[in-house]
């Protein structure tokens, strides 16, 4: 049916308006351009290391997909199609970008994602019309100052690349809803990337930053913020202005202590800080009772406060690798507790409060110092996984744990 169609395209040139191709060409044919009426075309995923000049003929399109071809160089014949609005360039093999790409001001949706791009030319600038953009996993070291002219972006996504900082002028792109930044070598943001405030989603996780602007609390309308991976030993006081964060990623970083105001993200459901330095948490902190996943692994946390006790919405709670010696009263109202993990600590007594816990199916308390269990602990009768392997239990003790939970589902390991 190509073969047919290929052999009498002139025939077809006023009868298409789209047409597909991905049958493993290497080249197009030079009639292609006879298709003068064609507004989509799409040619991913063949194995094209050129594109015909008569390719450039089809002005009248405005959707043109080279995704998953060989394609090293775009030749100057492609920014005569000044109607195009969609461009898909990603997984091809291109380091560069003539200046003339900037001609291409109509575009709305550029996806170079997976090229091997080192950087863009300042007429880039010039695309003042795009709404999406992905630049994923190419080699970019830097971006032009007109960047922040494409201030229509909503959806941006520079994850690994190599960019060490962003041109002051990135503040100007105030429409963005979407930023990924993930795996970059970002040391520091300018106090001006507050300005960003309509963002809802921001990655910025496997950087290098050591801290972020006070214009940070800005960014208000955040709901999932990622800061995995970086060098963070502080968070300024304005992050509690964040006060729409659902998701919040701050595990892997240097973090000693949280500021205050961090009580205030009371909107959070699910909060990671495993990794960090921490030694206490913020008396706040137990405003924070819509958390229904609370990491805190790997830590230096010696004590919980009273007040820890009113993050009774909490799911899963993993408090593996601190130094806690032990645990408030008021841990027992954490009745919704599903999945909870406090391997290796110093605990050497539960609080009788413990056995509130009912909800409980799997509890992880290896590596302690425990030399028995409250009574109470005898409630959690909808265990199904209790590991306690590396505490001081007598055999007398542990037969009377076994009995506990003789005849019920639940699986000890010792």
């Amino acid at each position: 049916m190509y073969l047919f169609f290929l052999r009498n395209i002139s025939y077809y040139k006023d009868n298409y308006s789209e047409l597909k191709i991905y049958i493993n060409f290497t080249e197009l044919p030079s009639e292609i351009g006879n298709l003068t009426n064609l507004s989509n075309l799409d040619l991913r995923s063949n194995h094209l290391t050129s594109l015909p000049e008569s390719l450039f003929n089809l002005t009248n399109l405005t959707y043109l997909k080279l995704s998953g071809n060989s394609l090293t160089l775009l030749p100057d014949g492609l920014f005569h199609l000044t109607n195009l609005n969609y461009l898909y360039l990603d997984f091809n093999y291109f380091t560069s970008l003539p200046e003339s790409f900037g001609n291409l001001s109509n575009l709305y949706n550029l996806n170079l994602y997976h090229n091997q791009l080192t950087s863009l030319p300042e007429s880039f600038g010039n695309l003042t019309n795009l709404y999406s953009l992905n630049l994923y996993k190419n080699q970019l070291t830097c971006l032009p100052e007109s960047f922040g002219n494409l201030n229509n972006l909503t959806d941006l996504d520079l994850r690994n690349n190599q960019l060490t900082s962003l041109p002051e002028s990135f503040s100007n792109l105030n429409n963005l809803i979407v930023l990924y930044l993930f795996e970059n070598q970002l040391t520091s943001l300018h106090e001006s990337f507050g300005n960003l405030n309509n963002l809802q989603t921001l990655d910025l996780e496997n950087n290098k930053l050591t801290s972020l602007p006070e214009s940070f609390g800005n960014l208000t309308n955040l709901y999932s913020l990622y800061l995995y991976n970086n060098q963070l030993i502080s968070l300024p006081e304005s992050f509690g202005n964040l006060t729409n964060l659902t998701g919040l990623g701050l595990g892997y970083n240097q973090l000693t202590s949280l500021p205050e105001s961090f009580g205030n993200l009371n909107n959070l459901t699910d909060l990671d800080l495993s990794y960090n330095q921490l030694t206490s948490l913020p008396e706040s902190f137990s405003n924070l009772n819509k958390l229904d996943y609370l990491y805190l692994s790997d830590n230096q946390l010696t004590s919980l406060t009273e007040s820890f006790g009113n993050l009774n919405n909490l799911y899963n709670l993993n408090l593996n690798n601190n130094q806690l010696t032990v645990l408030p009263e008021s841990f027992g109202n954490l009745n919704n507790l599903y999945n909870l993990n406090l391997n290796n600590n110093q605990l050497t007594v539960l609080p009788e409060s413990f056995g509130n816990l009912n909800n409980l199916r799997f509890l992880y308390l290896s590596d302690n110092q425990l030399t028995s269990l409250p009574e109470s602990f005898s409630n959690l009768i909808y265990l199904e996984e209790l590991y306690l392997a590396g505490n001081n239990f007598s055999e007398a003790e542990k037969a009377k744990i076994n009995g506990w939970f003789a005849g019920l589902r639940c699986k000890i390991y010792w």
